[in-house]
Formats: C-alpha cells, sequence, structure tokens
C-alpha cells in the first residue's frame, strides 16, 4: 500500500506540474482552470497526508489509526471537491470537510511520532504526546463546530498546544538518547533472514516473506 501511494503522489505532482504549466500559459485563470488547478493540488495535498500514515499501517502501529486517517483524508477530498464543483454554500458541509482533514492530519502526526518509540522512564513523554495529539485535535473540532470564541478557551488552547509542541521536538532527542531509547534494533527477520527495520517490543512486518512478528525484551518473539 505504502508503494501504491508512493506512485500515486509522484503521479499526482507530474499532473499537477503539467496542469500549472498549461494554465498559466493560457493566459488568464477562468473559473473552470482555477477549479482544476485547486483541485488537482488538493488531491496531492491530500494524498501526502495520507501516504503520512503509510509507514505505520505497514508496520502495524497504531491500529486502527492509520486507517482512520487515510480514510479521513479521502473523505475530506471528496467533500471539498464537492463543495469546489458543485458550487455549495452549506456551512456544515464545511465544516465535515474541515473535521475530517483535522483527524487525517492529527492521525498523520500519531504515525509520525510512533515511528520514534520511548522505552524506560521516559516513556512517559511519549504516551502525553499522543494525549495532546488527541486533545487538540478534539479542542479545535468543538470550536469549530460550537463556534466558541471565549478568550480563556483559546488561551487554554495555546498551553496545549505549546505542550504538544515541546512534545514533538522532544520525542526524537529522547527516542535517540539511551535513556528513551531502551530497546535493541532488529536488523534480521527470524524466520527467512530478510532485512528488516524494528525494535524489540514493537510489531515487526518482514517486507520479504510478510511475517508479522514481535521480538520481546526477554529475548522470546511471537508470531501474529
Amino acid at each position: 500500500m505504502r508503494h501504491s501511494l508512493v506512485r500515486i503522489v509522484i503521479g499526482l505532482i507530474v499532473v499537477n506540474a503539467a496542469i500549472a504549466v498549461f494554465v498559466l500559459l493560457s493566459g488568464d485563470i477562468g473559473d473552470t482552470e482555477g477549479k482544476i488547478l485547486f483541485t488537482s493540488l488538493l488531491a496531492t495535498a491530500t494524498a501526502v497526508l495520507a501516504m503520512m500514515s503509510a509507514p505505520a499501517l505497514a508496520a502495524g502501529r497504531l491500529r486502527p489509526v492509520p486507517h482512520l486517517g487515510i480514510a479521513a483524508a479521502v473523505v475530506g477530498f471528496a467533500l471539498v471537491a464537492a463543495v469546489i464543483w458543485g458550487d455549495i454554500e452549506a456551512l456544515w458541509l464545511g465544516k465535515t470537510a474541515g473535521s475530517a482533514y483535522l483527524i487525517a492530519g492529527a492521525s498523520a502526526l500519531a504515525c509520525l511520532l510512533s515511528a520514534w518509540p520511548i522505552r524506560g522512564r521516559a516513556s512517559w513523554v511519549g504516551i502525553a504526546a499522543y494525549a495532546l495529539v488527541a486533545t487538540v485535535t478534539v479542542a479545535l473540532l468543538a470550536a469549530m463546530w460550537l463556534e466558541i470564541g471565549s478568550s480563556g478557551y483559546w488561551r487554554a488552547f495555546a498551553v496545549l498546544a505549546v505542550l504538544l509542541a515541546a512534545a514533538l521536538l522532544a520525542i526524537p532527542i529522547l527516542h535517540r538518547s539511551g535513556d528513551g531509547n531502551v530497546a535493541d534494533k532488529i536488523t534480521r527477520c527470524p524466520f527467512c533472514g530478510a532485512s528488516v527495520t524494528g525494535s524489540t517490543g514493537e510489531p515487526i512486518t518482514c517486507p520479504s516473506c510478510g511475517r508479522r512478528f514481535t521480538v520481546r525484551l526477554e529475548g522470546r518473539s511471537s508470531q501474529d
């Protein structure tokens, strides 16, 4: 699936470049040309957003979050395309599309964070980061649908956003440090010997034989 998404994104980039060149060279950008260009760019952005969840999906991490993120991105694109081409002026439809993209973005961010597992005494930072991603997303959804304009609400939201930013900066550092990354690296599949990338304690899918396994810290391995 990840390879398919890569091909789709590359294809969309090429198509977008061709469309942009054609529109720019054809003279004035009319209503139809603008819609085509914006839809094409949105399709590429949506594919990139969905592709951010692909590595976690392939490795079996955070299920069903990657599926949710990809589905939300597709739904968001379909709704925005309907608004653009159907000339629909429905506030609820715009809010639904925005909600779908918010969920897709939050899922993609969580999937990216899952690539930097933290174990040991600093593991709480990773848990807190996931909780903050969910909380910030819910806060934005609530503000969108309930049209919250309270300054106190947005001050509390700003605090959460600052904490999330701090966690996002800390997680890669803790993952690479000795304290945060106590797990051993796994480089070989125990079934076929092919090269894999993963760590003890996390699900790993062999790209060669397709077997999915987890190597425990005490040395035992389990197969799904």
